[in-house]
């Protein structure tokens, strides 16, 4: 037993420990399901290490709860970017077929416009089937999801329905201290389709006789939807 420790302080010692490692736990398992910023993900893998290596000394409940305010914090930060998404009503998008912007309000859709891109945007048309056939797409945002839908002008067709997201995981800092809204859609040609995949490979194509919609992550890379006999296949987009 250690020179001037009681066997009572020890066990209050101990005792405490137990309460501070639940505690730290605790903060842990929470951290878990609170999407966090740079600022506080280096600090929770350092915690968690310690913890997975039983080197509970080295952890303090204050530095965690320090690092779980941060966390909040920068959890508040990205709910109120995806709050400040510029959505627009269909109706501002005068080119639109007056069918198409009647069925997106039915269905209380808006338009999310993506950060930095000042002309009107996630609206296109396309030959998205054949070539012979004029089809539109449109981003659709409503309840914080947003999926791209097809209105098809033909009866050649795909799913009218494709990649129904979180509009929050479309976020991405774009600015000092500024979270903008990332995701855009844009009708994409058959020569650019071939050397997209000549650059950079991927899926290898079909015979590419019509238009495709690009997909993007701006500022990051893309991903081109087909259709493809009756069924969307994705092929490579911009890196």
């Amino acid at each position: 037993m250690p020179v001037g420790r009681p066997k009572g302080q020890l066990a209050l010692d101990e005792r405490a420990e137990k309460i501070n490692l639940r505690y730290v736990g605790f903060l842990l398992a929470t951290l878990q399901f609170i999407e966090v910023g740079g600022r506080a993900r280096v600090l929770i893998k350092q915690a968690r290490e310690a913890v997975d290596m039983h080197m509970f000394q080295k952890i303090t409940v204050g530095i965690l709860f320090g690092v779980f305010l941060i966390a909040v914090s920068d959890a508040d930060e990205w709910d109120e970017a995806e709050k400040q998404i510029n959505r627009l009503n269909p109706s501002e998008f005068s080119e639109l077929p007056r069918n198409v912007i009647d069925e997106l309000k039915a269905r209380g859709c808006r338009i999310p416009q993506a950060y930095g891109l000042d002309k009107r945007h996630n609206v296109v048309k396309g030959r998205f089937a054949t070539k012979y056939q004029q089809d539109w797409a449109a981003l659709c945002s409503k309840d914080g999801f947003s999926e791209i839908l097809i209105f098809w002008g033909g009866s050649a067709r795909c799913s009218s329905e494709l990649r129904k997201n979180e509009d929050r995981r479309w976020l991405q800092v774009v600015a000092r201290k500024t979270i903008g809204y990332s995701r855009a859609i844009d009708v994409v040609g058959i020569d650019q389709i071939q050397s997209y995949y000549e650059a950079s490979g991927g899926p290898t194509p079909p015979p590419i006789d019509h238009e495709g919609i690009d997909h993007a992550f701006v500022g990051k890379a893309s991903v081109i939807h087909y259709c493809n006999q009756g069924q969307w296949i994705e092929l490579t987009g911009m890196d």
